[in-house]
């Protein structure tokens, strides 16, 4: 019998299991180098590392890819997933 597949919110669950979903009130919390992951308009992105955070929108990192782009904090359907940096 072929292994069971993963429905789609199995995934989504695991790709976030090390992450905590915060409210608007919380991304003043964000630091650089913590990890981010966001939903937007219900799609989830794999999201990246936090190189810069302004008021209204962070600067993420894909060092694999080489590549940089920010995420503004302002879109109403933003949803925010953060993974502390180790100490």
């Amino acid at each position: 019998m072929p292994p069971k597949q993963k429905t789609e919110d199995e995934k989504i669950q695991e790709l976030l299991k090390e992450y905590t979903e915060l409210t608007k009130r919380q991304y003043t919390g964000i630091q650089p180098k913590d990890y981010v992951r966001y939903a937007l308009n219900g799609e989830l992105r794999y999201g990246g590392l936090v190189t810069h955070v302004k008021e209204d929108h962070l600067v993420l990192r894909n060092f694999a890819k080489r590549y940089s782009w920010t995420v503004d904090l302002k879109q109403p359907n933003l949803r925010l997933f953060l993974k502390k940096r180790a100490t």
